[in-house]
């Protein structure tokens, strides 16, 4: 019975000295990382530097949803959604992904489940421009 304890200690004894080495050796390592870190200047940052918000958003792309209304709560299992962005960008509307008309527009019929249903629309062009919505359509559950 001794002989089996032991056997079962051994291993774990044999982790916990493993495991307190490789402590010591990660503090000392880390103490070294922080004494060779002190040649590095500070420089500060003056509040022009900093992108406003309206500098930020400069790469987004006109996009409207004409169809469904968010919100709104249908019988059918599918919708369309249409709208228009920037001619010739790609549209993503949940996972089904189209390139936009010459003057814009796009359409796509996504199916619904039962219950709430969130639609997402994406659009992006070539010059990294973006933008998205949201929309929640609502199916009416069968049955009730």
């Amino acid at each position: 019975m001794k002989n089996i304890i032991l056997f079962l200690l051994f291993p774990l004894l044999l982790l916990f000295v493993i495991g307190i080495v490789f402590v010591q050796l990660k503090g000392n390592r880390n103490k070294d990382n922080v004494s060779s870190l002190s040649h590095i200047t500070h420089t500060q940052i003056q509040p022009s530097q900093i992108p406003t918000s309206s500098q930020q958003n400069t790469n987004e792309i006109n996009l409207t949803i004409s169809t469904p209304q968010s919100g709104i709560s249908v019988d059918s299992d599918t919708i369309v959604v249409a709208g228009s962005t920037e001619p010739g960008s790609s549209v993503i509307v949940n996972d089904k992904e189209m390139i936009a008309s010459k003057n814009g527009g796009f359409s796509v019929t996504i199916p619904l489940d039962e219950g709430e249903n969130y639609i997402s629309v994406v659009t992006y062009n070539e010059a990294g421009g973006v933008s998205q919505q949201e929309l929640l359509v609502t199916r009416a559950v069968v049955g009730l």
